[in-house]
């Protein structure tokens, strides 16, 4: 059966969010005895009401220039239909009910297609310049187009399907799913229904604690992608819970490691300081896990942090951490990498008293801590090049100040900017 009327009219899209291809007034059935072969068909004509027939714009070229369908001529109607959708909604032949003018538009179709494949999805692209050839024996089948990596229908039905009866499923069934199936489904399933389909199951669950950590991950997806109106809109007034109760450790390093895409959706000052707090209570954790993850979030996220938390909240707080696990290499790195972010935010005064001792503390027999150790010297350590000069004001360079960190000499440079000062 030939539809021959694919086009933006004949799609309906149902409360789910679902596409349904209506528009059957049109179908022709197919060469029984062969069903790949053409058959006859009378073209689209000024003769006869647009209204009872075939949407100029999306027909496909043979009916009009030989007057003969097969079974890819639909192929070519979906080919339209799809550059449509990523044209804002604009069909590449606007034929304005003229033979004329669609001939002519005939003409130029391939350089229009090369100009909208920029603005279609990758995995999808050959697929469309295929879908869009002339000759009707180039164009893929509907069931080759299918197996194309974004057509993945079949998951993306399933993964929906199995939101419906999540409710039912034990706890280690939905970490293993939203940790990774739904996660790696996301971004094939429709925008519109995250928030229709997806987004209460998510909102329902981040009420569990036993299952947070793998719900955190596709929400942060949710989160990452989607726009400031809409992440106020649905997420952000339901995600300050999870904000605000305890978590597990696993949550809570979750949430550390990807402060920053939240802070970035974030407009309001006092919805800001509420997620800067969870960074601020996790310095609190007993939990090296907890510990790292914060160190590392700073480097992420220090720009929204005031300078006030940074001198009196951050540094303390990290000089604190730091020297409770000075024989843990991950945390000495964190650490090093913190410090080293904020530091162009301090003073000296603050320098001298607690960015220095830390430094002096450090083992450097790790090439890593070695290079962190230079890199924080080179920011910030600078001495006076008189020998008996005013260091009152070397808290910054000028002309008359050099930098006197040299690989392989650290120690060598606290010493001096501490005996000078």
């Amino acid at each position: 059966m030939l539809h021959r009327h694919v086009c933006p009219a004949s799609i309906f899209v149902n409360k789910r969010g679902v596409w349904k291809l209506g528009g059957l007034e049109f179908t022709e059935r197919l060469n029984e005895a062969d069903p790949t072969e053409p058959i006859p068909i009378t073209p689209w004509t000024s003769r006869t009401s647009k209204l009872c027939q075939p949407d100029l714009d999306y027909i496909a070229p043979e009916v009009q220039l030989t007057q003969q369908i097969c079974m890819q001529s639909d192929m070519f109607s979906l080919g339209m239909v799809i550059t449509a959708i990523f044209n804002h909604g604009r069909p590449l032949m606007q034929a304005n009910n003229s033979n004329t003018s669609y001939q002519r538009h005939l003409e130029t179709l391939d350089e229009h297609v090369k100009m909208v494949v920029p603005d279609i999805p990758l995995p999808l692209r050959e697929a469309t310049v295929r879908l869009l050839n002339k000759d009707p024996k180039e164009r893929p089948t509907a069931q080759l187009l299918t197996l194309i990596k974004y057509f993945t229908t079949d998951t993306v039905v399933s993964t929906l399907q199995f939101l419906d009866v999540i409710q039912m499923k034990d706890p280690q069934q939905k970490n293993s799913f939203y940790r990774q199936t739904l996660r790696d489904t996301l971004p094939y399933i429709p925008r519109k229904l995250w928030f229709q389909l997806v987004w209460p199951s998510l909102e329902a669950e981040m009420k569990q604690s036993e299952v947070l950590a793998a719900v955190l991950k596709p929400i942060l997806l949710i989160i990452e992608h989607v726009g400031i109106e809409e992440y106020e809109t649905y997420i952000q007034e339901s995600f300050r819970a999870v904000l605000t109760s305890p978590k597990t450790i696993q949550a809570t390093v979750c949430l550390l490691e990807n402060l920053h895409i939240i802070l970035e959706k974030t407009q309001k000052e006092e919805a800001r300081a509420e997620v800067l707090r969870v960074l601020y209570n996790a310095f609190d954790s007993t939990t090296i896990q907890v510990q790292s993850a914060a160190l590392l979030s700073v480097t992420n996220v220090a720009d929204y942090i005031d300078e006030q938390a940074i001198r009196h909240m951050i540094l303390p707080r990290t000089v604190s951490v730091f020297n409770q696990n000075t024989a843990d290499l991950k945390i000495t790195i964190a650490v090093l990498s913190c410090v080293e972010r904020i530091l162009d935010r301090l003073d000296r005064p603050l320098i001298l008293d607690q960015v220095l001792p830390l430094l002096t503390e450090v083992r450097l027999s790790d090439p890593e801590i070695m290079y962190l150790c230079f890199a924080t010297e080179r920011q910030e350590i600078w001495t006076d090049s008189e020998p008996n000069g005013d260091k009152s004001d070397a808290g910054t360079p000028s002309s008359d100040c050099k930098p006197t960190a040299k690989p392989g000499a650290i120690y060598i440079v606290v010493t001096s900017f501490a005996g000078d000062a």
